[in-house]
């Protein structure tokens, strides 16, 4: 048995959510340049044993080169060092105001 309690908490949903449009011509003609794509000569996402073959392998480090991240790393370095001399310097003065 269950004791009573003051906040009511949500319960678990679920939803039935069945869609109720299909395009056939849209679904033809992706199935189309699929097909064109492979006779052409370029990759897809899915190859014809139906396994994922990824199609960005190794160029994360292109969109995300070196010299973004130093520049990036470098900054945000200065401006956490600036902040602390600060915050170092209120400190020294605060002290030196109660003690002298």
């Amino acid at each position: 048995m269950r004791l009573p309690t003051i906040i009511k908490l949500p319960q678990h949903h679920r939803f039935n959510f069945k869609p109720r449009f299909w395009d056939q011509d849209k679904e033809e003609l992706q199935e189309r340049i699929e097909r064109a794509k492979r006779e052409a000569g370029k990759a897809s996402a899915v190859n014809e044993n139906g396994e994922y073959v990824p199609l960005i392998k190794g160029q994360m480090r292109g969109y995300m080169s070196s010299n973004f991240q130093s520049d990036t790393r470098h900054k945000e370095t200065q401006k956490a060092n600036a902040r602390f001399v600060i915050i170092l310097a209120i400190l020294g003065f605060i002290a030196y105001y109660l003690f002298y």
